[in-house]
Order: structure tokens, then C-alpha cells, then sequence
């Protein structure tokens, strides 16, 4: 998608796109697509629960989250600070607004968006490698499916369901089973919408064979809960995306890792609820390969490669990309893992 012109009123954040050629000022000009009343706009961050000041990932540090029954939509600023700059801009233009309603109106006029009363951000399909409720692995026959409702990126078992929505003005919708249930108790003894849920009680033989795979990383990952990105990292001491240098001289394989009280869980994406493998790494030495003298790693700035070594196990080699990322990475690994060995 390519880049939009946002322009903040007292009471509105129009949504336009440019049109016309870039060649030259006469021919370009700004398309209104969305006009979005503040009284019905919510601001919030990407995973709010996050600790994104300890996240080294540059895509999601930049992100804002829009929703209102009018249109929602995720954007990203060219830097962290100007993403703040509209954040901080936005709350206090909705404030105002409200502030300057509240003068005419006994009672505050802002409507807040419940479920199903605005349009979801998806979750993006690269950010996820299986379904956010059950967490079997998506293939070319298990498909990702977005509910309507929550935009969580789900299989179709978990998806099978319809339920009436109000920003569809109560047209059914496929959502998840969690938001199914929400809905229903909401809205469920409206006699007007009751014919309008359809729960599906059908289970395909799809997604079993890869159910059962999970389980055992279910089990291994039972005091894990609330530690990848979907789930929201609480108390996790540094998140982001790494190169771990695979076994056997294999290749090394990107993967999105969280530290938390000195174990390393390596996920396949940022929103997935299950990681692929641990790594306890208490008691182990960090090494910085540039400090060996090594200019380069196959192919890689040595200044950009660390690893983790212990007599006895596997050493653990990774690649960061860029410096800053690098020295974050670090000092969290020696500050909540190595020195805290006993």
C-alpha cells in the first residue's frame, strides 16, 4: 500500500491519498477517502501490553493503531518519534473534542468501540506461522482465515462460525470461536438478530494431524503463557527479530526471539502464542566475534555476530541487523541471563 496524507481537524482526521501524476504540483492532488468523526476515533499502540521500548523490531516500533466504525486501519511513521508526535496529537485532539462536546451535552458524547461495533485490524498474515487460538501451523491445506471480529488470524476450524456485526449493520460475518461466544451473550436474546448466529459444530479431519504435532510443544511451552508477541511479552526483558546460525552448518534462519527471566524462546512470527524452542541460557559466556578479531562469519560483520557458549551444550550463534540492535541484544542477555547465573 503506498503512502496516505492524514490531516487532523478539530472535529475529524481525514483519510485522503494522493491522485493525479507526481510530475509536478498542478497535477497532484489529495483524495478525501475516509472522513472519520474524533468522537467515534481510538488511538492506542500496536499489542499495547508489549514493552516496545525492548523491542528490536523497527516495523512495529513505528505502528499505530486506528479503529472507528468509519474505517480502521494500521499505519507506521518513518521514525519512532514521529509516530509519538501524531499519538501524542491525536489523544489531544480527542480530549479537546470531547472537552468542547461536554460544554453542550450533559453527558460525554464519545463512543466507544465495542466488539463488533468497528471494523478489526487484521493481523498481518507474515507476523503469524499458525492460528492465534489453537496455534496448529498454517501449510498450503491448513489456510489462514482473519475474524471479522477481532482480526486475529485463525484456522478454519476456529473461523467456522458466523455472528451478526454491527459495523456490517448486523450482516453475519465468519469469526472465531472466542469472539462468537462474546457476541452471542451480547446479542444473542435480540430476537431480530438470533437467526443470524450460526455456530458450526463440524470439526474437519484437517487441522487433528496438526494438532497433535503441537502438543508436545504445547506441553514444553506451558509456563510460557504471555510470552511471545501475540499474547503480549509482560515482564519479558528484550524482544525482536534475530539470525540464529542453525545446526550442523546449516544456514541461518531468522526467527522472532524473546528473553525472559534467562531463557530465550525462539518463535517462527512475532504473533504467534507458541515458541518453536527454548533456550535456557543462565550460566552461559557471551562472546562478541569482533572482539576475537573476526572481521567477518560467513559473510557476515563479525561486529554484528554474538554467541553464547557453555562447556558441554550446544553453542548458540546469532546475528542481529544493525549495531544498535546488536548492542540491545546484548547488554539484555548480560544483564538478565549470563551475570545472574549462580
Amino acid at each position: 500500500m503506498g503512502p496516505r496524507y492524514f490531516i487532523l481537524l478539530s472535529d475529524c482526521l481525514l483519510y485522503t491519498s494522493y491522485s493525479g501524476s507526481w510530475s509536478g504540483s498542478d497535477t497532484t492532488s489529495l483524495r478525501v477517502s475516509y472522513q472519520i468523526p474524533l468522537s467515534t476515533l481510538s488511538v492506542r499502540l500496536p499489542n499495547a501490553n508489549n514493552n516496545f521500548s525492548t523491542t528490536a523490531d523497527a516495523e512495529m516500533a513505528t505502528e499505530l493503531h486506528l479503529t472507528s466504525p468509519v474505517r480502521s486501519f494500521c499505519v507506521r511513521a518513518s521514525t519512532v518519534r514521529d509516530r509519538n508526535g501524531w499519538l501524542d496529537a491525536l489523544n489531544t485532539a480527542i480530549e479537546d473534542h470531547n472537552s468542547r462536546k461536554a460544554t453542550f451535552f450533559n453527558n460525554d458524547q464519545r463512543i466507544e468501540c465495542k466488539m463488533g461495533a468497528a471494523p478489526p485490524i487484521w493481523v498481518p498474515d507474515r507476523r503469524v506461522s499458525m492460528c492465534q487460538k489453537c496455534t496448529v501451523e498454517f501449510t498450503v491445506l491448513v489456510r489462514r482465515h482473519h475474524c471479522r471480529a477481532c482480526g486475529q488470524v485463525v484456522c478454519s476450524n476456529c473461523s467456522a462460525n458466523k455472528a451478526p456485526l454491527r459495523y456490517l449493520e448486523f450482516d453475519s460475518a465468519r469469526v472465531c470461536d472466542t469472539c462468537y461466544d462474546i457476541l452471542e451473550k451480547e446479542l444473542g436474546n435480540v430476537d431480530s438478530l438470533k437467526g443470524k448466529f450460526k455456530k458450526s459444530l463440524s470439526r474437519t479431519k484437517s487441522n487433528n494431524g496438526g494438532q497433535n504435532h503441537t502438543n508436545q510443544r504445547l506441553k514444553q511451552a506451558a509456563s510460557t503463557v504471555s510470552t511471545g508477541s501475540g499474547s503480549g511479552s509482560e515482564g519479558a526483558q528484550m524482544s525482536g527479530y534475530l539470525r540464529k546460525k542453525q545446526k550442523n552448518g546449516a544456514k541461518w534462519k531468522r526467527l522472532w526471539f524473546v528473553l525472559k527471566d534467562g531463557i530465550l524462546y525462539a518463535f517462527k512470527a512475532p504473533e504467534d502464542g507458541v515458541p518453536s524452542d527454548t533456550f535456557p541460557i543462565l550460566g552461559y559466556k557471551l562472546e562478541i566475534l569482533s572482539e576475537k578479531n573476526i572481521e567477518l562469519y560467513e559473510g557476515e560483520n563479525g561486529g554484528l555476530v554474538f554467541q553464547l557458549a557453555h562447556a558441554g551444550s550446544e553453542t548458540l550463534i546469532f546475528c542481529a541487523d544493525n549495531d544498535n540492535i546488536c548492542e540491545k541484544w546484548m547488554a539484555a542477555i548480560n544483564k538478565h541471563a549470563v551475570n545472574n547465573a549462580s
